[in-house]
């Protein structure tokens, strides 16, 4: 076996001399003579520790090896297999159904490497089969299952997108969940469910990837992006809706902070507001509430068609994936899908601002 020498870190340097001399000491030097001459000049003294058995080195070892296969257990994937892959990547939460899946359709058709984050892993194999049908040659798609509302989960997607490639450029936050009622009808459990996955989550995922994209400033390629697919209640408020509004609103303004100090840092940062997207949200939809078989069956109305009102104010996924898409490629700050809620949106800022809303 070959061993190599490491470079000297003066983080060592403290306690290399005592390890060395304790070596030296032993009864039987089983190491080659090149090793022990470098060891007089120290430089190696950390490896010959290594080698002997040193506990300390032992347990870091033994951590680093338990840790690594677990970093790609979500993908099936055993740790000498992975070569890092070049080509610029997308992470996607939600990505597994509605506007993520359709958005994910678009960046695989456009040359990009596409990571599939969700938690249902039937709907992921779904949609990576529908990736895999329009993806370029030389590109892949990677299925991870996540839960953006344990930190854990982020950390084992970052740690298995890191060690599979190395150009991230876009990350899409398009993960969430809608909930319905009156607010005494919506307890704290339910404001906190509402931040950890509406809010919180994304927060979480950007700390996590931001050093990623950070690192792709100066290269060629795309622009390195954040994206939060938000929401309309992010910037009108909706009735019997306080607790998704809180959390749709506090994350516009993160995304508006966010951008304000990233500029000058080379990342854009886009965010995108649907309309009533009809889309599969109301499997995942909640309601509260005396009124809420009411509410869910309007909402179902309207989506399914049957109100004369539906074409006009709902939008498809696709719809929403293309507006997501363009915001990323043309480095668009915001955009709000559709000309009518465009349209309410500017209604209630002249009405605000005259002191009428």
């Amino acid at each position: 076996m070959q061993i190599r020498v490491p470079a000297t870190h003066g983080a060592v340097r403290s306690w290399s001399r005592t390890a060395a001399s304790h070596i030296r000491g032993s009864a039987v030097d089983p190491r080659p003579t090149w090793l022990v001459q470098a060891d007089t000049a120290l430089t190696p003294s950390l490896l010959a520790v290594g080698a002997i058995g040193s506990p300390l080195l032992s347990r870091v070892a033994a951590k680093a090896l338990r840790r690594r296969p677990t970093q790609l257990r979500a993908s099936g994937t055993r740790v000498r297999d992975v070569v890092p892959h070049g080509g610029p990547t997308v992470v996607i939460s939600g990505a597994s159904q509605g506007t993520g899946r359709a958005l994910a359709l678009k960046f695989a058709q456009d040359g990009y490497n596409v990571v599939l984050a969700a938690r249902g892993a039937e709907a992921l194999r779904e949609a990576e089969d529908c990736c895999q049908a329009v993806l370029k040659p030389g590109r892949l798609v990677l299925p991870v299952p996540c839960d953006i509302t344990s930190p854990d989960s982020i950390q084992l997607l970052l740690d298995t997108v890191a060690a599979r490639f190395t150009d991230v450029r876009v990350v899409v936050c398009n993960a969430g969940v809608c909930m319905t009622g009156d607010f005494l009808n919506t307890s704290p459990e339910d404001f906190q469910s509402q931040l950890n996955v509406n809010f919180l989550g994304h927060v979480t995922t950007v700390r996590a990837f931001l050093p990623e994209l950070l690192r792709q400033k100066g290269r060629s390629g795309p622009v390195p992006t954040i994206c939060f697919v938000n929401s309309f209640g992010a910037r009108v408020p909706l009735p019997d809706m306080t607790a998704y509004c809180a959390a749709k609103y506090a994350l516009q303004g993160f995304a508006d902070s966010l951008r304000l100090e990233l500029a000058a840092r080379g990342v854009h940062v886009a965010t995108v507001h649907p309309g009533v997207i009809r889309s599969d949200f109301r499997t995942r939809a909640q309601w509260r509430g005396t009124a809420a078989g009411n509410r869910k069956s309007a909402m179902d109305t309207l989506l399914d068609g049957q109100s004369p009102v539906s074409s006009l104010v709902t939008q498809s996924v696709e719809e929403v994936a293309e507006a997501a898409y363009d915001a990323v490629k043309t480095q668009q700050s915001e955009v709000v899908v559709g000309l009518p809620f465009r349209t309410m949106l500017t209604a209630y800022g002249v009405g605000k601002a005259l002191g009428l809303a």
